[in-house]
């Protein structure tokens, strides 16, 4: 499924207080009802919608909280109040300007999170209750960056025997993005031409379909933007002027300790609630995929999670707790398919402030910190998912006390 078309799916069940059926998604979104079921049933492996009732059956998204406010929107992207805190208040301050915010641009490498960030700004929108949030298209310049005709035709549209094959005309992404956001993926992949004209519209709110000579279109869009690439290098000077912020995203080997154990926790529960089955995990495999360093960062770690989740499925499918990797008796972390995953490391990360401010400032040999470090990172990892965090802390105490 085209990330255009999952997203279109997801924002017509966020529309849905009480879900849809299958028949009035398909209505919307302009597809079949034999490919839409498809998709949704898709959707539902993955566990991101739910499906209730019986003929007809009514879809809607996994935990929807129709009280969602603009504070906890963020709340689910990792590092929300560590790592990216003050990328993420940059993009609040960016899309809440008048009159329809200022063009964002995502930094950061494969499998950061930049289109869920992007998702999420749109969520941030429509709970602040913001002008322009009618829809979010998204779209992928490198899909057919080798055709910069045919992309110039689907971002700007075209008029009727503007080139060979154009029978009628065609309204481009920019006029059905109206009153909406459209978020523009590897936005680096766009040829020169077409980054020209985008920053025309940007200056103006004009812009002229393909073999239209005369008249302009207007449209009032917000513009999302994502690359992978430096944007200083790849894009054209005049075109990056006209982006008022860039946020840059890090990998997953530069996120602190405390929000890598967090998301390798969070895809692992993930897939629980995916598989429907708990999940016990050894610790020494566990925190190994905590120092790990993919080319694909979050991305290619959600896929070896679901490897390894899949291959011990194949083996032990009738088991009600599946056991990943191998571990002494009563070391491992568990995780159950009902629970609610919470972050802790908030909670943890401020516990574990305040006891190293109380320590410090009744021990200053802080240069000897450096020799006893290990010791205290395997106490504190070892004891991290512990169901008595005061037990966590008692194991971090005795460690700096050694010093």
């Amino acid at each position: 499924m085209k990330s255009e078309t999952r997203q279109k799916l997801v924002s017509t069940l966020k529309e849905a207080k009480n879900g849809l059926t299958t028949t009035e998604i398909a209505k919307i979104v302009e597809l079949s009802r034999s490919v839409t079921s498809l998709y949704l049933n898709e959707l539902l492996t993955n566990g991101e919608v739910i499906k209730k009732g019986r003929k007809p059956i009514y879809w809607k998204l996994a935990n929807f909280n129709q009280d969602k406010n603009e504070e906890n929107v963020f709340q689910n992207f990792i590092g929300s109040d560590g790592s990216v805190k003050e990328a993420i208040n940059k993009c609040k301050s960016a899309v809440l300007y008048p009159p329809l915010g200022l063009p964002l641009l995502i930094h950061g490498d494969s499998g950061v999170g930049k289109s869920y960030l992007a998702e999420l700004i749109f969520d941030y929108l429509k709970a602040k209750e913001a002008k322009g949030t009618e829809k979010f298209l998204v779209f992928n310049c490198a899909d057919y960056a080798n055709n910069p005709e045919l992309i110039s035709s689907i971002l700007f549209g075209h008029t009727k025997g503007a080139f060979t094959g154009a029978d009628t005309d065609k309204k481009g992404l920019l006029v059905q993005a109206d009153q909406g956001v459209l978020f523009l993926d590897e936005v680096h992949r766009l040829s020169n031409e077409n980054q020209e004209k985008l920053f025309q519209f940007m200056d103006t709110g004009r812009f002229r379909p393909m073999g239209e000579e005369a008249k302009t279109v207007t449209s009032n869009v917000r513009l999302l933007f994502a690359t992978t690439e430096n944007p200083e290098k790849v894009l054209l000077p005049t075109f990056y002027r006209r982006i008022s912020v860039t946020i840059h995203l890090p990998t997953f080997h530069q996120r602190p300790l405390l929000e890598r154990i967090g998301l390798v926790k969070y895809l692992f529960f993930n897939e629980a609630r995916r598989i429907q089955k708990d999940l016990k995990i050894g610790r020494t495999l566990f925190f190994k995929m905590t120092e790990e360093r993919l080319s694909g960062n979050v991305g290619s770690l959600r896929n070896e999670v679901r490897m390894l989740c899949a291959d011990r499925l194949r083996k032990n499918s009738e088991e009600e707790v599946i056991q990943i990797g191998d571990s002494q008796e009563n070391d491992w972390i568990y995780l159950s398919r009902s629970d609610t995953l919470t972050d802790e490391n908030k909670v943890v990360e401020e516990r574990l402030k305040r006891t190293f401010f109380n320590l410090f400032d009744k021990n200053d040999r802080l240069v000897e910190l450096k020799e006893n470090i290990y010791q205290f990172y395997q106490n504190y990892l070892t004891t991290l998912f512990s169901n008595d965090n005061d037990f966590l802390f008692y194991h971090i105490k005795n460690s700096l006390n050694d010093l």
